[in-house]
């Protein structure tokens, strides 16, 4: 019976993307069983290790902060939000138990990705050129590209922040296949283009950040290697540049946000706010305009912040809005939004996270510490959720928090450090 439930649940974390892409619904009940089938499989001592983990430890006490914020500012809603966040805590430990237990979990997830990136290949490419998909739906803002995930724009979100997921499934369970290698990378190319017709700038920045990731910390500098990746970059830029619509998206409309360009006429017609320097905006003026706003509620409350998800209501006061595009549901940016809605502390424990990654990453690179493939692929999955300088969603929206916590799960007995019994 236990067999049967462990390989149930590891089917349903490999499944944990396919549901996503109907929405948040699905994966939310997912995410709900796995951690009851944790609780009613795992012993008491394997219940110890787990909880008495250290990143759990760290989960804790972001977890217990958010609550004290929620108490402090007599903020209801903040405080039921904060105590359901405890829910992905458990999830990740949940996904990293059944990972101890069934190492075919890797298997099934890179079998999952595989179908899910063949698709959105396929179904992306008929959208971006007919402006309809397989199913009827059409593009609502060409050339952004949304395929099955409708007006939801996130289709080249979601494809990045899988694609080293994708990898270290591959590294863990088939790095010695030698017939899956070509297969593997076809499909790392069809997550780019995907990630490139979506439309999305900070996803293609991500995409690139993934294979420069790759490039350096993970494939063989072979003269093969160097010659393929040139290819994929060159065919890349072609992609941009050929297509009018695509390259007006990625490039032009960048630079006439960002003052960047000789047309002034963004500005005159839709800025609100002034550039940093010299004609310069830092950002967008609208992403700008958030930023300077949460940066105004960060500085009356920098210890308690305003509790989760407050930035939508904060942002209407005149005491913290710079102009008429102050508001949003969220500031765009993890670390501004940690700040302004949850404080000093909490954004600590996240930017120490990211500089302890980027230590271990600097350590491997100069052969002082020694990290397997399919980890650095995870690590390369946990830097995209928390890099800095990027325009983000909001970091407690329960969708992209799945997404956020499962590379957290696959780190098999790293995070753990001990084998729990078989």
């Amino acid at each position: 019976m236990n067999n049967y439930l462990i390989n149930l649940a590891s089917l349903l974390i490999a499944s944990i993307p396919l549901l996503l892409m109907t929405g948040p619904l699905l994966p939310e009940l997912s995410l709900f069983f796995l951690i009851i089938l944790f609780f009613y499989l795992s012993s008491y001592k394997e219940k110890k290790i787990f909880f008495t983990s250290l990143y759990f430890k760290i989960f804790i006490i972001f977890w217990a902060i958010l609550i004290l914020i929620s108490l402090i500012n007599l903020n209801l809603t903040s405080f039921y939000k904060s105590l359901s966040y405890l829910r992905f805590g458990l999830f990740f430990i949940s996904i990293q138990y059944f990972v101890t237990k069934n190492d075919k979990i890797y298997k099934y997830i890179f079998i999952s990705l595989s179908a899910i990136i063949t698709f959105l290949f396929i179904d992306g490419m008929h959208q971006f050129i007919y402006k309809i998909n397989l199913f009827d739906i059409v593009s609502i803002d060409h050339p952004r590209i949304s395929s099955v995930f409708g007006e939801e724009l996130v289709m080249g979100s979601f494809t990045t922040r899988f694609l080293p997921i994708f990898l270290s499934c591959y590294y863990f369970y088939y790095s010695k296949v030698t017939n899956l290698k070509f297969f593997t990378f076809l499909l790392f190319i069809f997550s780019i283009v995907i990630i490139t017709i979506s439309g999305e700038r900070m996803s293609l920045i991500f995409g690139i950040f993934v294979s420069v990731y790759s490039f350096i910390f993970i494939i063989d500098k072979s003269k093969l290697n160097i010659f393929i990746s040139s290819i994929l970059i060159l065919s890349l830029s072609l992609i941009i540049f050929i297509n009018k619509d695509l390259k007006n998206r990625i490039i032009n409309q960048t630079f006439d946000e960002m003052g960047l360009s000789d047309d002034k006429s963004y500005q005159k017609n839709f800025a609100v706010e002034d550039p940093i320097f010299n004609g310069i905006y830092f950002v967008s003026p609208a992403h700008q305009s958030y930023y300077k706003t949460a940066f105004n509620m960060f500085k009356d409350k920098p210890f308690t912040g305003h509790g989760l998800k407050s930035f939508r209501i904060k942002c209407l006061d005149k005491k913290y809005s710079v102009n008429k595009e102050s508001c949003s549901t969220h500031p765009h940016n993890t670390y501004i939004q940690l700040l302004a809605e949850t404080g000093i502390f909490t954004f600590i424990i996240v930017f120490s996270i990211f500089l302890i990654l980027v230590k271990n990453l600097i350590l491997n690179l100069f052969n002082k510490k020694f990290i397997n493939k399919y980890e650095l692929c995870l690590m390369c999955a946990v830097l995209i959720t928390i890099w800095p300088l990027a325009t983000t969603g909001s970091f407690y929206n329960n969708w992209l928090s799945i997404i956020y916590f499962f590379p957290l799960g696959l780190f098999k007995n790293k995070i753990v450090n001990i084998k729990v019994d078989r």
